[in-house]
């Protein structure tokens, strides 16, 4: 309370990379915009990394765009987006399965391992060729897919003084002058045991729509066990290093940080 007025509790959402695995945290963060967190609580910053960094974009640009009337629910913004990657048609499941299998050769060693940079003239050589090979362009072009769902040419009139700040890229959370509550989203276990290392670059679309769900059903039980606590005292932030320094396996699971203040 606040000059007689309610304040809404200040929200910050980072998003950890993973590939295509990072369809968990567009389900959860589904589930945020479903279950009206955007209304409920002040959102003040999105960050993210590689495929969060996608995710985190796309509920930027929603956030941007609801604050100037648009109706389009966020959330559809972001299943919009993944839809229009996922290896739909045949030629791209053949090739998605393809790739998938030959990096799980080179991750055992069986076939050498060769680093190109995206920028180089084969890559692009390559990608061009790919991109014409394939019925839809958005399934190998990731920025012309980025493009079709954010304007980014409107950005400058949507971005207003108390827009809320997007972050792409590695942030530390705890560095702030101010206490925070620090909370995770979770990744199933059980479905975290059935991906590995190569799930990464797969977009199939049963295990897409598989981590949505999963990503939808924990972004709802984190909303449920936040009513619960009330105006109680919230659970402290679980360690996420052992006294050796060495990173947990919960650490290692994909998941969605909230930070509260």
């Amino acid at each position: 309370m606040k000059n007689g007025k309610t304040t809404k509790t200040k929200i910050a959402i980072a998003c950890q990379g993973g590939g295509s695995q990072t369809a968990f945290t567009a389900g959860v963060l589904s589930s945020f915009f479903e279950n009206k967190v955007h209304l409920k609580k002040k959102i003040v910053g999105l960050s993210g990394t590689s495929g969060g960094a996608i995710c985190a974009s796309l509920a930027w640009f929603g956030l941007l765009k609801a604050a100037q009337g648009d109706d389009t629910p966020i959330q559809k913004r972001i299943i919009d987006f993944w839809e229009d990657i996922i290896a739909k048609l045949p030629p791209e499941a053949f090739f998605d399965k393809f790739v998938a299998e030959m990096m799980r050769l080179v991750d055992k060693g069986m076939l050498p391992h060769y680093e190109t940079s995206p920028e180089s003239p084969f890559s692009q050589m390559l990608m061009s060729n790919l991109s014409s090979a394939m019925p839809r362009k958005f399934f190998t072009d990731l920025k012309a897919a980025l493009e079709e769902h954010i304007d980014f040419e409107e950005l400058p009139n949507l971005v207003k003084p108390h827009s809320p700040v997007l972050i792409v890229g590695a942030a530390d959370g705890t560095s702030r002058t101010k206490p925070v509550t620090v909370r995770f989203v979770h990744i199933s276990p059980e479905l975290q045991s059935t991906l590995d290392y190569v799930s990464k670059l797969s977009r199939q679309p049963a295990k897409i729509y598989e981590l949505i769900e999963d990503g939808k059903k924990q972004g709802q039980n984190f909303l449920e066990s936040l009513s619960k606590e009330g105006n109680g005292k919230p659970e402290p932030a679980r360690a996420n290093r052992r006294a050796d320094g060495k990173m947990t396996a919960r650490r290692r699971a994909r998941k969605l940080t909230v930070l509260q203040s």
